[in-house]
């Protein structure tokens, strides 16, 4: 492994000083078997044995992961049943201890977080019987944590050892537990390197609280105590798992300056570091520490305390700054470009808001606010930021306001998939409706069309009225920004009144009274595809991955929802997501509609991702309810496409620093819908105008004539039709129609046909 010293490479190092007592562990005979009590070993003969409690687990030979060469001296938990108290020794021989004499040993615990172990030092005197645990005073006493400040790394231990200077004395190693539950508890320990010696460094304390802050992507400081009267002292700077310095290791000399500022540092990497004070040019303390820090990943996780706010708002009093009763404004993106590269990237607002993070606090930015081109008659930006440069000591606000040239109407409904439908298996949709126009919208109803095949078991809010298939629901009093959300739990039959790959399509349409600007969005279809299992990260497309070109316009987008799961056992701190969008995407068509949470989405070229900063999802086991989270947006395709042609998509997800999972790759293939018998090219037929409200002229472009006309909503219920025609057009009133969208299909005398979209207001 490499390890960092301050941009100084560092080899192996071996043990330097005299040591008048050491065992590391190495002899491979033994420890004899139960009930013997006795491990011979180079330093003497050792005793090892257990109280009443625990015998079946004792001090053993560990040759998995020692701290120093080929082995280390081990005791595992074990149950040893509720309210019982384990203790597990490890004796030295009898060691006579030097002048200012000192205990060091090497040791780590087993399992992450607190487990209830104490691990105790404890001496008896030369007069008494190494095996007598009653002639033994504690003279030490560590907690996990306090044994091991991370659980999996080795950490040196001292004991002072002055007050039993001349003397021998027998020092046992006890592990002490006591079971609060019926079930297996405690933690292990892994003790290596243990030695008695005079201490050199009497006369030289080594420094105390060692903390670390004020921490960049690539830099630190670092603070400590300094006990004695050192003016320098030796710095070491390690990733963990680096072995710990020794007595001869070289560290960085940092002169009369404390705290110390490390630079050069890797963001998003976690380190160790030990300090150690110069006395004198032939005196040094022993290293202090470890402590650990972790430098900041900005971009990914967004802990960095420096920041640039974009804030869109509808600046109703024209005064530049979002006051507390203005409107956030989602309805656009902003773009920016870092050094003036000429490179665009695209934030898109939440709550109006989006952060720009960066590792590097010499980049510059120019930053504008673009409206969607559909709200530029309603709106309008100029504001413009140039040569930006994210500030140091917090975040810096940049304000965006948003001018309204006139009002309008816009009510939008929305279907959300909650999970996937099985056979035999509930499943659950959430339709949101919202008022996306700066007005109150007085009265509206909502219709929902559910799949044949299911039934509702029930509904969320309250006054519904349930009809054969399906329900409607009016609401009142709908505020600008303003949601309704209602949930819906359907059944699904078992097979074989459905079979796998079946596809149950749902429909939410709103009305009101009113002109909508946006009728396209009062309508929402979901069709999902009937599984026989399903993950909780995954990816899908509203169309339920067939399309039909005839039911597909220019004007209709792809609707996709990315869904994630926190399947672990801990909060997840920070999530992203990451999609590499197709090429047959066209990403400047790219909307985001909503999330389950607060995110950062960013388009830059083809690349889209999200990130969850400071979601802190809980798990699954814990908090099922609350664990969930998604992404949901549109997005056109590319022109061209054609009958056979399929769209791929998919996505990672990164709970924290693990690594990704990878969703289901879902194919939106589209499909000719015409039937067996199919217009030519010139033989198409107009329908004006559309949208409508009242009557719908329909044309025929051949010689051929009209025979018959059908109407179908989008449940493919046929709601009108005409026969023997026999005309070129026709005008059709469709007034008696309810708002939403519907399916046209023409037939003519030959017996050709065709499907087209209309749009009722």
């Amino acid at each position: 492994m490499k390890q960092l010293l301050l941009s100084l490479c560092l080899g192996l190092y071996s043990i330097a000083g005299f040591s008048q007592f050491f065992e590391g562990f190495e002899n491979t005979y033994g420890p004899d078997l139960y009930p013997t009590s006795v491990w011979t070993l180079s330093s003497g003969n050792w005793a090892f044995f257990s109280n009443e409690f625990g015998i079946m687990e004792q001090w053993k030979t560990n040759n998995t992961i020692p701290y120093q060469g080929a082995n280390a001296a081990y005791v595992s938990n074990e149950n040893i049943g509720l309210n019982n108290t384990g203790e597990d020794y490890l004796i030295t021989p009898l060691v006579d201890i030097p002048m200012n004499g000192q205990l060091k040993f090497w040791s780590r615990t087993f399992f992450s977080g607190n487990q209830g172990t104490l691990y105790q030092i404890r001496v008896a005197p030369m007069t008494a019987s190494q095996t007598d645990i009653g002639s033994y005073t504690v003279l030490a006493q560590f907690t996990e944590n306090e044994l091991s400040t991370t659980f999996d790394v080795y950490e040196e231990k001292t004991i002072n050892l002055s007050a039993f200077s001349g003397q021998g004395i027998y020092i046992a190693f006890v592990r002490v537990f006591t079971q609060p539950t019926a079930t297996l508890g405690g933690d292990c320990w892994l003790l290596d390197n243990v030695s008695v010696e005079a201490s050199l460094t009497s006369n030289c304390p080594k420094p105390t609280q060692l903390v670390s802050s004020s921490i960049t992507p690539t830099s630190a400081v670092l603070n400590w105590n300094e006990t004695g009267n050192a003016t320098a002292w030796e710095v070491f700077v390690s990733p963990p798992n680096t072995p710990a310095p020794l007595p001869n290791t070289n560290g960085y000399i940092v002169s009369s300056t404390i705290p110390f500022v490390v630079t050069g540092l890797t963001p998003n990497t976690c380190y160790t570091y030990y300090v150690r004070s110069i006395c004198s040019f032939a005196q040094k303390s022993d290293w202090s520490g470890p402590s650990n820090f972790c430098t900041y990943d900005c971009t990914n996780n967004g802990t960095c305390y420096d920041n640039l706010n974009l804030v869109a708002f509808v600046d109703s009093n024209n005064n530049g700054i979002k006051d507390l009763n203005e409107n956030d404004f989602n309805y656009g993106l902003f773009t920016y470009e870092i050094n003036n590269s000429g490179t665009p990237t695209y934030g898109y607002p939440n709550n109006g808001a989006y952060f720009v993070f960066d590792d590097n606090p010499t980049n510059s930015y120019s930053i504008h606010f673009d409206v969607a081109s559909a709200y530029t008659p309603y709106f309008s930006s100029s504001t413009n930021y140039t040569n930006i440069i994210i500030p140091g000591g917090g975040s810096q606000i940049l304000y965006f306001p948003i001018t309204q040239l006139q009002s309008y109407e816009d009510l939008e409904v929305t279907i959300l998939p909650s999970n996937s439908p099985r056979p035999g298996f509930t499943y659950i949709n959430y339709i949101r409706i919202k008022n996306n126009g700066p007005q109150n919208i007085s009265t509206a109803t909502l219709t929902f069309t559910k799949a044949s095949a299911v039934s509702i078991i029930n509904v969320s809010q309250s006054g519904v009225t349930m009809t054969p298939i399906g329900f409607t629901y009016t609401f009142n009093n709908l505020a600008p920004n303003q949601t309704l959300n209602i949930l819906v739990n359907m059944q699904v039959p078992t097979i074989p009144s459905v079979n796998l790959g079946d596809i149950l399509t749902n429909t939410a349409t709103v009305s009101s009274l009113n002109t909508d600007a946006f009728p396209l969005n009062n309508n929402y279809s979901l069709s999902q595809i009937l599984v026989g299992s399903y993950d909780p990260n995954d990816k899908s497309e509203s169309h339920g991955g067939k399309i039909g070109l005839d039911t597909f316009t220019d004007n209709d987008y792809l609707y996709y929802t990315i869904q994630f799961e926190n399947t672990g056992t801990a909060n997840a701190e920070f999530i992203r997501i990451e999609d590499t969008l197709d090429a047959s995407l066209d990403e400047s068509t790219f909307e985001m509609i909503r999330s389950s949470h607060a995110v950062n989405t960013t388009l830059a070229g083809n690349q889209l991702t999200w990130h969850f900063y400071n979601i802190n999802l809980p798990p699954t086991i814990s908090q099922p309810d609350q664990s969930h989270g998604y992404v949901f947006f549109k997005i056109k395709p590319k022109t061209g496409y054609v009958a056979g042609d399929i769209i791929p998509n998919s996505a990672a997800i990164y709970f924290d620093y693990n690594p990704p999972i990878v969703t289901n790759t879902f194919n939106t293939e589209f499909f000719s819908s015409l039937g067996n018998s199919s217009f030519a090219a010139s033989e198409s037929f107009n329908l004006y105008p559309n949208p409508t409200k009242h009557y719908v002229k329909i044309s025929l472009n051949a010689n051929d004539k009209i025979d018959e006309l059908r109407f179908y909503d989008v449940s493919g219920k046929m709601v009108k039709s005409m026969t023997t025609i026999d005309a070129l057009s026709s005008d059709i009133d469709v007034s008696t129609l309810e708002k939403g969208i519907y399916f046209v299909e023409l037939k003519t005398k030959s017996k050709s046909k065709q499907i087209k979209k209309l749009i009722i207001q």
